[in-house]
Protein backbone atom coordinates (compact mmCIF):
# COMPACT_ATOMS: atom_id res chain seq x y z
CA UNK A 1 0.00 0.00 0.00
CA UNK A 2 3.11 2.08 1.29
CA UNK A 3 4.71 1.78 -1.93
CA UNK A 4 1.58 1.85 -4.44
CA UNK A 5 1.07 5.17 -2.77
CA UNK A 6 4.65 6.81 -3.48
CA UNK A 7 4.37 5.47 -7.04
CA UNK A 8 1.38 7.45 -7.95
CA UNK A 9 2.15 10.71 -5.58
CA UNK A 10 5.92 10.88 -6.76
CA UNK A 11 7.08 11.93 -10.14
CA UNK A 12 11.16 12.53 -10.71
CA UNK A 13 11.89 11.34 -6.80
CA UNK A 14 9.67 14.48 -5.50
CA UNK A 15 6.04 14.59 -3.91
CA UNK A 16 3.28 16.86 -4.89
CA UNK A 17 4.23 18.93 -2.40
CA UNK A 18 7.82 19.55 -3.58
CA UNK A 19 6.03 20.07 -7.26
CA UNK A 20 3.59 22.67 -5.79
CA UNK A 21 7.02 24.85 -4.38
CA UNK A 22 8.91 24.66 -7.51
CA UNK A 23 5.53 25.81 -9.62
CA UNK A 24 5.17 28.71 -7.10
CA UNK A 25 9.04 29.49 -6.84
CA UNK A 26 8.46 30.09 -10.83
CA UNK A 27 5.73 32.34 -10.60
CA UNK A 28 7.64 34.68 -8.37
CA UNK A 29 10.33 34.13 -10.87
CA UNK A 30 8.30 34.82 -13.78
CA UNK A 31 9.09 38.68 -14.15
CA UNK A 32 13.04 38.66 -13.43
CA UNK A 33 12.73 35.32 -16.03
CA UNK A 34 11.53 37.84 -19.15
CA UNK A 35 13.05 41.07 -17.65
CA UNK A 36 15.09 42.12 -21.14
CA UNK A 37 11.62 42.86 -22.45
CA UNK A 38 11.13 45.61 -19.11
CA UNK A 39 13.10 47.98 -20.99
CA UNK A 40 10.92 48.50 -24.16
CA UNK A 41 7.81 48.53 -22.27
CA UNK A 42 8.42 50.90 -19.10
CA UNK A 43 9.79 53.28 -21.96
CA UNK A 44 6.90 52.95 -23.91
CA UNK A 45 4.26 53.68 -21.23
CA UNK A 46 5.85 56.17 -19.43
CA UNK A 47 7.86 57.78 -22.03
CA UNK A 48 10.92 57.65 -20.58
CA UNK A 49 14.77 57.00 -21.12
CA UNK A 50 16.87 53.96 -21.19
CA UNK A 51 19.05 55.13 -18.53
CA UNK A 52 16.31 55.74 -16.28
CA UNK A 53 14.18 52.61 -17.37
CA UNK A 54 17.20 50.32 -16.03
CA UNK A 55 17.17 52.65 -12.97
CA UNK A 56 13.60 51.24 -12.32
CA UNK A 57 14.70 47.61 -12.89
CA UNK A 58 17.10 47.81 -10.73
CA UNK A 59 14.88 49.31 -7.84
CA UNK A 60 12.49 46.32 -8.88
CA UNK A 61 15.81 43.77 -8.34
CA UNK A 62 16.82 45.47 -4.73
CA UNK A 63 13.11 45.27 -3.99
CA UNK A 64 13.15 41.31 -4.36
CA UNK A 65 16.36 41.26 -2.34
CA UNK A 66 14.71 43.34 0.73
CA UNK A 67 11.90 41.01 0.69
CA UNK A 68 14.19 38.50 0.94
CA UNK A 69 16.30 39.98 3.77
CA UNK A 70 12.76 41.01 5.31
CA UNK A 71 11.50 36.96 5.61
CA UNK A 72 14.96 36.46 8.08
CA UNK A 73 12.75 38.03 10.81
CA UNK A 74 9.09 37.66 9.21
CA UNK A 75 9.43 33.78 9.72
CA UNK A 76 10.08 34.08 13.42
CA UNK A 77 5.75 35.93 13.65
CA UNK A 78 4.27 33.57 10.82
CA UNK A 79 4.28 30.44 8.94
CA UNK A 80 5.36 29.94 5.22
CA UNK A 81 1.61 29.58 3.81
CA UNK A 82 0.71 32.90 5.11
CA UNK A 83 3.83 34.70 3.97
CA UNK A 84 3.79 33.05 0.58
CA UNK A 85 -0.18 34.23 0.38
CA UNK A 86 0.95 37.81 1.29
CA UNK A 87 4.30 38.21 -0.95
CA UNK A 88 1.83 36.99 -3.78
CA UNK A 89 -1.13 39.63 -2.86
CA UNK A 90 1.54 42.43 -2.56
CA UNK A 91 3.44 41.32 -6.04
CA UNK A 92 -0.05 41.49 -7.40
CA UNK A 93 -0.79 44.75 -6.08
CA UNK A 94 2.57 46.22 -7.37
CA UNK A 95 1.70 45.44 -10.84
CA UNK A 96 -1.69 46.93 -10.26
CA UNK A 97 -0.16 49.96 -9.19
CA UNK A 98 2.36 50.09 -12.31
CA UNK A 99 -0.66 49.99 -15.03
CA UNK A 100 -2.22 52.54 -12.40
CA UNK A 101 0.66 54.86 -12.07
CA UNK A 102 2.08 57.77 -14.22
CA UNK A 103 5.75 59.50 -13.28
CA UNK A 104 8.84 58.31 -12.16
CA UNK A 105 8.50 58.02 -8.04
CA UNK A 106 5.25 56.48 -8.03
CA UNK A 107 6.64 53.97 -10.85
CA UNK A 108 9.76 53.47 -8.58
CA UNK A 109 7.33 53.16 -5.46
CA UNK A 110 4.93 50.55 -7.29
CA UNK A 111 8.40 48.47 -8.96
CA UNK A 112 9.79 48.44 -5.24
CA UNK A 113 6.68 47.36 -3.71
CA UNK A 114 6.05 44.25 -6.19
CA UNK A 115 10.26 43.49 -6.18
CA UNK A 116 9.28 42.94 -2.00
CA UNK A 117 6.51 40.32 -2.50
CA UNK A 118 9.05 38.42 -5.21
CA UNK A 119 11.17 38.65 -3.02
CA UNK A 120 8.93 37.32 -0.24
CA UNK A 121 7.77 34.41 -1.97
CA UNK A 122 11.22 33.36 -3.50
CA UNK A 123 12.78 33.19 -0.27
CA UNK A 124 10.23 31.30 1.39
CA UNK A 125 10.48 28.81 -1.52
CA UNK A 126 14.19 28.46 -1.36
CA UNK A 127 13.73 27.40 2.58
CA UNK A 128 10.85 24.64 1.41
CA UNK A 129 12.70 23.41 -1.34
CA UNK A 130 15.72 23.03 1.64
CA UNK A 131 13.17 21.04 3.17
CA UNK A 132 12.54 18.71 0.56
CA UNK A 133 13.91 14.83 0.74
CA UNK A 134 15.73 15.73 -2.28
CA UNK A 135 16.53 18.84 -2.23
CA UNK A 136 19.62 19.21 -4.96
CA UNK A 137 16.80 18.18 -7.44
CA UNK A 138 14.23 20.39 -6.77
CA UNK A 139 16.63 23.33 -7.10
CA UNK A 140 17.49 21.49 -10.41
CA UNK A 141 14.29 21.69 -12.13
CA UNK A 142 13.74 25.00 -10.60
CA UNK A 143 16.37 26.49 -12.55
CA UNK A 144 15.31 24.54 -15.32
CA UNK A 145 11.94 25.64 -15.47
CA UNK A 146 13.18 29.19 -15.36
CA UNK A 147 15.50 28.64 -18.31
CA UNK A 148 11.86 27.42 -19.93
CA UNK A 149 9.46 30.13 -18.30
CA UNK A 150 12.64 32.64 -19.79
CA UNK A 151 12.35 30.88 -23.48
CA UNK A 152 8.96 30.87 -23.78
CA UNK A 153 8.32 34.54 -22.43
CA UNK A 154 10.80 35.95 -24.48
CA UNK A 155 9.47 34.69 -27.59
CA UNK A 156 6.08 34.97 -26.98
CA UNK A 157 5.39 38.00 -25.70
CA UNK A 158 6.54 41.17 -28.11
CA UNK A 159 4.00 39.49 -29.96
CA UNK A 160 0.84 39.52 -27.63
CA UNK A 161 2.56 43.01 -26.55
CA UNK A 162 1.90 44.07 -30.15
CA UNK A 163 -1.28 42.40 -30.37
CA UNK A 164 -3.16 43.80 -26.83
CA UNK A 165 -1.06 46.55 -26.33
CA UNK A 166 2.12 47.12 -22.98
CA UNK A 167 -0.49 45.75 -20.40
CA UNK A 168 -0.69 42.21 -21.03
CA UNK A 169 3.02 42.26 -19.70
CA UNK A 170 1.82 43.58 -16.42
CA UNK A 171 -1.36 41.17 -16.84
CA UNK A 172 0.19 38.01 -17.48
CA UNK A 173 2.94 38.24 -14.89
CA UNK A 174 0.30 38.91 -12.37
CA UNK A 175 -1.93 35.97 -13.78
CA UNK A 176 0.60 33.58 -12.65
CA UNK A 177 -0.32 34.38 -8.71
CA UNK A 178 -3.63 32.73 -9.52
CA UNK A 179 -2.30 29.40 -9.78
CA UNK A 180 0.57 29.54 -7.43
CA UNK A 181 -2.02 30.82 -4.00
CA UNK A 182 -3.99 27.56 -4.91
CA UNK A 183 -0.90 25.36 -4.66
CA UNK A 184 0.33 26.94 -1.39
CA UNK A 185 -1.70 25.06 1.00
CA UNK A 186 -0.53 21.97 -0.96
CA UNK A 187 3.51 23.55 -0.71
CA UNK A 188 3.22 24.02 3.06
CA UNK A 189 1.31 21.22 4.19
CA UNK A 190 2.94 19.37 6.32
CA UNK A 191 6.21 21.97 6.75
CA UNK A 192 8.45 22.79 9.27
CA UNK A 193 8.27 26.35 10.38
CA UNK A 194 11.42 28.31 10.73
CA UNK A 195 10.97 28.87 14.12
CA UNK A 196 10.68 25.97 15.23
CA UNK A 197 13.37 23.52 13.28
CA UNK A 198 13.80 20.25 13.72
CA UNK A 199 17.66 19.71 12.08
CA UNK A 200 18.37 16.27 10.97
CA UNK A 201 21.76 17.14 12.20
CA UNK A 202 20.59 17.52 15.74
CA UNK A 203 20.92 20.88 17.97
CA UNK A 204 23.76 22.20 17.53
CA UNK A 205 23.10 25.69 16.52
CA UNK A 206 25.63 27.68 16.77
CA UNK A 207 27.74 24.98 14.57
CA UNK A 208 25.04 25.05 12.38
CA UNK A 209 24.61 28.61 11.91
CA UNK A 210 28.47 29.00 10.96
CA UNK A 211 28.33 25.71 8.44
CA UNK A 212 25.02 26.63 6.98
CA UNK A 213 26.46 31.17 6.33
CA UNK A 214 29.51 28.65 4.85
CA UNK A 215 27.34 27.28 2.22
CA UNK A 216 25.50 30.53 1.69
CA UNK A 217 29.03 32.13 0.95
CA UNK A 218 30.18 29.63 -0.95
CA UNK A 219 27.20 29.68 -3.24
CA UNK A 220 27.49 33.70 -3.36
CA UNK A 221 31.41 33.58 -4.74
CA UNK A 222 30.55 30.85 -7.35
CA UNK A 223 27.96 33.32 -8.53
CA UNK A 224 30.13 36.27 -8.94
CA UNK A 225 32.88 34.06 -10.15
CA UNK A 226 30.68 32.77 -12.70
CA UNK A 227 28.71 35.75 -13.45
CA UNK A 228 31.78 38.19 -13.70
CA UNK A 229 32.68 36.37 -17.20
CA UNK A 230 29.14 35.65 -18.28
CA UNK A 231 28.00 39.07 -17.96
CA UNK A 232 30.78 40.11 -20.83
CA UNK A 233 30.48 37.40 -23.02
CA UNK A 234 29.40 39.66 -26.01
CA UNK A 235 32.13 42.21 -25.28
CA UNK A 236 34.65 38.76 -25.48
CA UNK A 237 33.05 37.20 -28.31
CA UNK A 238 33.27 40.77 -30.39
CA UNK A 239 37.22 40.84 -29.27
CA UNK A 240 37.53 37.61 -31.43
CA UNK A 241 36.30 39.16 -34.13
CA UNK A 242 32.82 36.72 -34.87
CA UNK A 243 29.94 38.30 -36.54
CA UNK A 244 26.77 38.87 -35.48
CA UNK A 245 25.12 35.43 -36.58
CA UNK A 246 28.11 34.01 -34.80
CA UNK A 247 27.47 35.39 -31.97
CA UNK A 248 23.96 34.80 -31.90
CA UNK A 249 23.99 31.31 -32.46
CA UNK A 250 26.72 30.81 -29.12
CA UNK A 251 24.53 32.35 -26.89
CA UNK A 252 21.31 30.37 -28.10
CA UNK A 253 23.40 27.57 -28.08
CA UNK A 254 24.22 28.61 -24.29
CA UNK A 255 21.13 28.54 -23.28
CA UNK A 256 20.26 24.99 -24.44
CA UNK A 257 23.69 23.96 -22.09
CA UNK A 258 22.20 26.29 -19.37
CA UNK A 259 19.03 24.28 -19.38
CA UNK A 260 20.89 20.82 -19.79
CA UNK A 261 22.79 21.49 -17.18
CA UNK A 262 19.48 21.96 -14.99
CA UNK A 263 18.37 18.39 -15.68
CA UNK A 264 21.78 16.76 -16.06
CA UNK A 265 22.49 18.11 -12.21
CA UNK A 266 18.45 17.06 -11.17
CA UNK A 267 18.92 13.78 -12.03
CA UNK A 268 22.83 13.39 -10.53
CA UNK A 269 22.49 15.81 -7.73
CA UNK A 270 21.02 13.54 -4.99
CA UNK A 271 22.56 10.45 -6.49
CA UNK A 272 25.91 11.32 -6.67
CA UNK A 273 28.36 11.51 -3.99
CA UNK A 274 28.80 15.60 -3.41
CA UNK A 275 32.81 15.60 -3.94
CA UNK A 276 32.26 13.91 -6.88
CA UNK A 277 29.90 15.92 -8.54
CA UNK A 278 31.18 19.47 -6.95
CA UNK A 279 34.69 18.11 -8.89
CA UNK A 280 33.00 17.62 -12.53
CA UNK A 281 31.52 20.84 -12.16
CA UNK A 282 34.90 22.32 -11.36
CA UNK A 283 36.17 20.39 -14.50
CA UNK A 284 34.55 21.77 -17.04
CA UNK A 285 35.05 25.77 -15.55
CA UNK A 286 38.66 24.61 -16.45
CA UNK A 287 37.91 23.73 -19.64
CA UNK A 288 35.53 25.93 -20.34
CA UNK A 289 38.14 28.85 -19.47
CA UNK A 290 40.99 26.95 -21.60
CA UNK A 291 38.71 27.14 -24.32
CA UNK A 292 37.69 30.64 -24.37
CA UNK A 293 41.25 31.59 -24.45
CA UNK A 294 42.00 29.51 -27.50
CA UNK A 295 40.05 31.88 -29.76
CA UNK A 296 38.06 31.28 -32.73
CA UNK A 297 34.30 30.54 -32.52
CA UNK A 298 33.87 26.93 -32.34
CA UNK A 299 36.28 27.58 -28.88
CA UNK A 300 34.26 30.37 -28.08
CA UNK A 301 30.76 28.53 -28.48
CA UNK A 302 32.14 25.65 -26.29
CA UNK A 303 33.64 27.65 -23.82
CA UNK A 304 30.29 29.96 -23.00
CA UNK A 305 28.25 26.72 -23.31
CA UNK A 306 30.29 24.82 -20.68
CA UNK A 307 30.48 28.01 -18.34
CA UNK A 308 26.77 28.02 -18.18
CA UNK A 309 26.33 24.41 -18.07
CA UNK A 310 28.66 24.49 -15.31
CA UNK A 311 26.88 27.19 -13.65
CA UNK A 312 23.01 25.20 -13.76
CA UNK A 313 24.78 21.99 -12.96
CA UNK A 314 26.64 23.10 -10.12
CA UNK A 315 24.33 25.06 -8.24
CA UNK A 316 22.10 22.12 -7.10
CA UNK A 317 25.20 20.94 -5.66
CA UNK A 318 25.84 24.40 -3.91
CA UNK A 319 22.27 24.48 -2.57
CA UNK A 320 22.20 20.61 -1.44
CA UNK A 321 25.34 21.05 0.79
CA UNK A 322 23.25 24.34 2.61
CA UNK A 323 20.34 22.44 2.60
CA UNK A 324 21.92 19.31 4.62
CA UNK A 325 23.40 22.03 7.22
CA UNK A 326 19.47 24.33 7.05
CA UNK A 327 16.62 21.83 7.27
CA UNK A 328 14.44 24.50 8.97
CA UNK A 329 15.12 27.41 5.96
CA UNK A 330 16.35 29.43 8.37
CA UNK A 331 19.51 30.25 6.46
CA UNK A 332 18.14 29.44 2.89
CA UNK A 333 15.99 32.17 2.86
CA UNK A 334 18.40 33.86 2.16
CA UNK A 335 19.99 32.50 -0.95
CA UNK A 336 18.32 34.87 -3.28
CA UNK A 337 20.50 37.59 -1.20
CA UNK A 338 23.36 35.27 -2.28
CA UNK A 339 22.65 35.09 -6.00
CA UNK A 340 21.04 38.57 -6.42
CA UNK A 341 23.82 40.38 -4.53
CA UNK A 342 26.11 37.96 -6.67
CA UNK A 343 24.70 39.37 -10.31
CA UNK A 344 24.74 42.89 -8.83
CA UNK A 345 28.29 42.90 -7.90
CA UNK A 346 29.97 40.83 -10.53
CA UNK A 347 29.07 43.00 -14.06
CA UNK A 348 30.89 45.73 -11.85
CA UNK A 349 34.16 43.35 -10.91
CA UNK A 350 34.07 41.84 -14.37
CA UNK A 351 34.29 44.85 -16.21
CA UNK A 352 37.35 46.45 -13.92
CA UNK A 353 39.24 43.01 -14.18
CA UNK A 354 38.45 42.87 -18.02
CA UNK A 355 39.49 46.56 -18.36
CA UNK A 356 42.76 46.13 -16.07
CA UNK A 357 43.69 42.99 -16.72
CA UNK A 358 42.14 41.27 -19.59
CA UNK A 359 40.42 38.32 -20.78
CA UNK A 360 43.28 35.71 -18.89
CA UNK A 361 43.36 38.02 -15.64
CA UNK A 362 38.87 37.55 -15.83
CA UNK A 363 39.47 33.79 -16.35
CA UNK A 364 41.69 33.59 -13.78
CA UNK A 365 39.47 35.47 -11.83
CA UNK A 366 36.73 33.55 -12.49
CA UNK A 367 38.39 30.15 -11.40
CA UNK A 368 39.61 31.42 -7.95
CA UNK A 369 36.24 32.28 -7.00
CA UNK A 370 34.41 29.55 -8.61
CA UNK A 371 37.17 27.36 -6.92
CA UNK A 372 37.09 28.86 -3.31
CA UNK A 373 33.16 28.65 -3.31
CA UNK A 374 33.64 25.31 -4.27
CA UNK A 375 35.79 24.22 -1.80
CA UNK A 376 34.14 26.07 0.85
CA UNK A 377 31.20 23.88 0.43
CA UNK A 378 33.04 20.79 0.09
CA UNK A 379 34.47 21.77 3.85
CA UNK A 380 30.78 22.39 4.71
CA UNK A 381 29.77 19.01 3.63
CA UNK A 382 32.52 17.14 4.96
CA UNK A 383 31.59 19.29 8.63
CA UNK A 384 27.77 18.26 8.05
CA UNK A 385 28.59 14.76 7.43
CA UNK A 386 31.13 14.35 10.47
CA UNK A 387 28.83 16.20 12.92
CA UNK A 388 25.75 13.77 11.65
CA UNK A 389 28.33 10.72 12.58
CA UNK A 390 28.57 12.11 15.87
CA UNK A 391 24.92 12.63 16.65
CA UNK A 392 24.24 9.09 15.39
CA UNK A 393 27.34 7.64 18.06
CA UNK A 394 25.42 9.74 21.07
Amino acid sequence: MNIGTRVRRDFLGLNVAEWATIAIALSAATLPAVLPLMVGVLTRQFGIGTAQAGYVIAMNMGGILVGSLSCVLLTRRFGWATLIMAGLGIMVLGNALTMLTSGLPPLIASRLVSGWGEGVVGACCYALMGQARLPGRSIAFYTGGQSIVAAVGLATLPTLMATFGWHVFYILVSVVAVPAMLLTPIATRARTPAVATVDRLGPAPKQLSATGVGALVSIFLFFVGIAMIWAFMEPLGVRQHLSVTQLSVALSASSIAGLAGSFVAGALADRLHAATGLVFGVAVIVGSLGLLLTGGFYPYMAAICGLFFAWTYQFPFLFGCLADTDRGGRIAVMTPVATGGALTAAPAIGGFVLEHGGVAMLSAGCLVLTLIGTLLAAWVRMRASSHLTEVRTL
